[in-house]
């Protein structure tokens, strides 16, 4: 366990992974993740049913680590399962409110995905901003590996010539889940998600927007794993599929 330097500011740290049949990388993930965590900082995993021994994997670290919670995810696909995530960290915080007033204000919200792998200075990069600027969400870079490890790309923010604009993400959607990160004020606002919407990172972006300032960090924090399972997740639709998605989320947007 790392240990922090004590100071007034400091920040608690909350973890949000989803899971499902990830036996292969989710062991290593998980590891990279604990050793940056404090004792007061904790590791929430919803595990939707699974094929595999990811469930096994997840119990054997919870028995070991009490910063970690495992939750029975919803089984109704990867939003539903990062929203439920979500609306138990919300209910988490509001019990620790009683005896801690000023968690929310003091909480962070961290996307995680089962597979890839976060670099050791993440959690301390990531607090350093939230600490010296008044922002309510963060998105960093991330390199991109292959099922082995080995390195495909430098920054995805080059890859896709990622832009921190409103507009720019409303019409081409550059937040990635798993490089966000953001104040657990924002859960009352983004919470629950409305129905349909495309991408629930590009929903939590752009509702964050709306209530503050947004840093986009050009530094990779995390190594974002290409596998068989989600080569498809960073290519592009069809137009008429990206048509439908703008407008589903800008109605979204203005309903709620």
């Amino acid at each position: 366990m790392s240990e922090k330097a004590s100071h007034e500011n400091h920040l608690y740290n909350l973890v949000c992974m989803a899971a499902c049949n990830g036996e292969k990388y989710i062991d290593a993930q998980i590891k990279s993740i604990l050793n940056q965590l404090n004792e007061d900082d904790r590791l929430f995993i919803s595990i939707d049913p699974s094929k595999d021994q990811t469930k096994e994997i997840v119990d054997t670290f919870k028995k070991q680590d009490s910063r970690i919670f495992a939750l029975n995810g919803p089984g109704q696909g990867i939003q539903k399962n990062f929203e439920f995530l979500l609306s138990k960290a919300q209910v988490y915080l509001k019990k620790r409110r009683d005896y801690d007033p000023e968690c929310l204000q003091k909480t962070l919200i961290y996307l995680c995905d089962q597979d890839d792998l976060w670099h050791k200075n993440k959690i301390p990069v990531v607090e350093k901003f939230f600490l010296q600027e008044p922002i309510n969400l963060l998105v960093h870079d991330c390199d991109l590996i292959d099922e082995n490890g080995l390195m495909l790309e430098q920054s995805y923010f080059e890859l896709h010539r990622t832009k921190p604009g409103y507009l720019d993400n409303l019409v081409r959607n550059s937040y990635i889940g798993c490089c966000m990160i953001f104040r657990a004020e924002l859960l009352e606002k983004i919470l629950p998600f409305p129905q349909p919407i495309p991408m629930h990172d590009q929903w939590i972006g752009l509702k964050a927007r709306q209530y503050g300032r947004q840093k986009w960090l050009k530094e990779p924090l995390i190594s974002y794993r290409r596998h068989g399972k989600n080569a498809s997740d960073l290519t592009h639709s069809k137009l008429t599929q990206m048509i439908q998605w703008r407008f589903q989320i800008i109605k979204a947007l203005l309903q709620k």
